[in-house]
């Protein structure tokens, strides 16, 4: 009966210290990292599992440099179970 209780104790304390069971899967899931054009700005979304991302970064595409520039708030999401965060970018072509 002892050990249950322990047992129990500790599962509960588990689920309070991480947010509980449905903690991850309460945020909303994480946008696409599609790029997409609007006349000549070039717009996508950057997921990482950490909270780190580059102020400006280049890429290939479609035979072009894009150079990317961030502008928007990093918000945490639920990428494939998992909380990840997302930032905002806008590119023009090199």
């Amino acid at each position: 009966m002892f050990k249950k209780l322990l047992t129990v104790g500790a599962l509960s304390a588990g689920i309070t210290l991480t947010g509980g069971i449905g903690s991850a899967l309460a945020l909303e899931k994480c946008p696409n990292q599609n790029i997409n054009k609007k006349g000549s700005m070039y717009t996508r979304h950057v997921v990482n599992t950490q909270k780190k991302f580059s102020n400006t970064f280049e890429q290939k595409y479609s035979g072009k440099t894009i150079k990317w520039y961030l502008k928007g708030v990093v918000k945490s999401c639920n990428y494939n179970g998992r909380t990840a965060y997302a930032a905002y970018y806008e590119g023009r072509a090199k």
